[in-house]
């Protein structure tokens, strides 16, 4: 019993000590209102709850009929209006949606990224702090900008080899923990799971992930957790990235769009893995990556 509750201890720490729920989180002014967003890569647009809009003065809202769908179902659209935006003492002018509830959480996603450029995610993502980069490629924030207010950008994903099997990783700032399902945990040969502290029906083991970069290859022990459904995506979620050397600058500069908007799809990582899902575990071993080539920092 006592060696059983060490080893609990022991993963549930290690998943604690990566683990920063906070750290994508923005205060911004929403039309003179203090907003706290989360940064959530893995939707398409901003959005805020019915309450919040209404303590705003309820500004006009341009009509919208589509429901966001999430982990934990669908979150009805009440309309969407052009907000004037304040972060950092810089103003900007950007389209937020209006959830018809009042319990939805205020989200900042994709379609603000490249009107959002000039800020340094690096700094963001490592330091909590805001600073802006001394130079961006105007042309290419000008172009990104107007396919963000035109088409909708396509999911961020980052190349990661573990246990030597190469792993596509959907990049999702709104997931507290990295998680991946029971075929990917198979294909890693099964690594050994333990007991997650996030819910009795999860386990938790120590991968080991070897970045590679042109400068320096070190090797990085981290928490994965492991989902028994089959449907989960692997997902890299905020407690890998201080870790992992990320450039976030240029992967936000390199968003791609889709030909035609299709409906919204938010996906919640973070509430999968303390919800229904009902996890396996994580998986441990040594690892050699690459994540997006060009997306190292030295």
């Amino acid at each position: 019993m006592w060696l059983l509750a060490s080893v609990r201890s022991y993963f549930n720490n290690s998943l604690k000590r990566h683990s920063f729920e906070n750290f994508v989180e923005l205060q911004y002014f929403v039309s003179g209102f203090e907003v706290r967003m989360k940064m959530d890569t893995s939707c398409h647009n901003s959005i805020i709850n019915k309450l919040i809009w209404q303590q705003m003065g309820e500004p006009e809202l341009t009509h919208s009929s589509r429901l966001r769908k999430s982990a934990l179902g669908s979150v009805p659209i009440k309309g969407e209006f052009n907000a004037k935006i304040t972060l950092a003492e810089e103003e900007y002018v950007l389209p937020i949606q209006v959830a018809d509830n009042e319990t939805a959480r205020s989200l900042l996603g994709r379609r603000w990224i490249p009107t959002l450029l000039n800020i340094n995610w690096n700094t963001f993502f490592n330091n909590r702090t805001i600073t802006r980069l001394s130079q961006i490629c105007r042309r290419t924030q000008l172009k990104l900008r107007a396919d963000a207010m035109r088409y909708r950008s396509n999911l961020l994903y980052i190349n990661l080899v573990i246990e030597k099997t190469e792993m596509k990783m959907l990049l999702d700032t709104g997931a507290t923990a990295s998680i991946i399902g029971k075929l990917h945990w198979e294909a890693l040969g099964k690594p050994d799971l333990h007991p997650s502290y996030m819910l009795i029906t999860q386990f938790l083991s120590l991968v080991n992930i070897t970045p590679k970069s042109s400068t320096a290859i070190k090797k990085i022990q981290l928490p994965l957790l492991v989902a028994t459904s089959e449907k989960i995506p692997s997902i890299l979620g905020a407690n890998w990235f201080e870790a992992l050397p990320l450039d976030f600058n240029t992967i936000f500069a390199g968003m791609t769009f889709a030909k035609e908007i299709k409906e919204e799809t938010v996906t919640q990582p973070e509430e999968k893995t303390v919800d229904p899902i009902e996890t396996v575990g994580s998986s441990a071993t040594p690892a050699a990556k690459k994540i997006r080539r060009v997306h190292l920092k030295g």
